[in-house]
């Protein structure tokens, strides 16, 4: 059974979830800036972790966190009684096929908690959490990008397949959804990309070319940290972790 994760200003039970705190949703709530939103949905929140995040970074927004497994929901709001100074968060249940929020989002932030193209698990949980299939992926961002207001952003961590940037960007671009910025993560210089982070906005008309960077998580295979990935993980995470 795992141990809660203690952060700087909030601490998540994890204890028999089907997908714990890793390095990964960390930094992608710490590369996620958005533009002072009023309003925050956080789409398959898990433990609740990217809306705690948010909530940090935005404490006058309104945070709706969106769940569709039963065990993380009880997680998640174990989560929020346990951390009651965190007051503008919430989570409520939902189907990721059916939904239709009943306000436009100013935000949204999704992990897509699977990843299309890989072998499945076989813990049954733990498969349904991770592994929808690529049409079902497209689809999934399409949809969450028509619930954005206009001038809206999302953000998305998705899996990095060799050429499948150019249909993240259609996916979004179906829904006037334009990409603003693009990051490439790897875990350390030996190795090759694994992520793309990416930031859009809904917009009438597409402002420009997306901006395309790359982020290296360790300096070497085992730690420690890259300078970057110090900088952004900081706010959150303890001193000790952070080496």
């Amino acid at each position: 059974m795992r141990k809660p994760f203690e952060f700087k200003q909030f601490i998540i039970h994890q204890e028999s979830v089907s997908l714990p705190v890793n390095t990964d949703s960390v930094l992608f709530g710490a590369l996620t800036e958005f533009k002072n939103p009023t309003n925050i949905y956080d789409m398959g929140t898990g433990t609740g972790l990217l809306m705690f995040m948010m909530s940090q970074k935005y404490p006058n927004s309104n945070i709706i966190g969106f769940e569709n497994d039963h065990n993380s929901l009880s997680y998640v709001k174990q989560n929020i009684s346990s951390n009651p100074s965190f007051s503008n968060i919430n989570v409520e249940p939902f189907n990721w096929w059916h939904m239709q929020p009943d306000t436009p989002a100013q935000a949204i932030i999704c992990n897509p908690p699977f990843f299309y193209n890989q072998l499945s698990s076989t813990d049954t949980q733990r498969s349904v959490s991770r592994h929808l299939n690529e049409h079902d992926l497209f689809y999934l961002m399409e949809r969450m990008s028509q619930w954005l207001a206009q001038e809206g952003e999302i953000a998305f961590l998705l899996p990095f397949e060799q050429d499948v940037y150019a249909d993240y960007e259609k996916a979004l671009n179906k829904s006037q959804v334009y990409i603003d910025r693009a990051i490439k993560i790897k875990a350390h210089p030996e190795k090759d990309a694994h992520l793309w982070y990416i930031l859009s906005k809904k917009s009438k008309t597409k402002s420009g070319r997306a901006i395309i960077q790359d982020l290296t998580v360790y300096k070497k295979p085992g730690g420690p940290f890259t300078n970057e990935a110090k900088h952004l993980l900081r706010p959150f995470l303890q001193d000790r972790a952070i080496k």
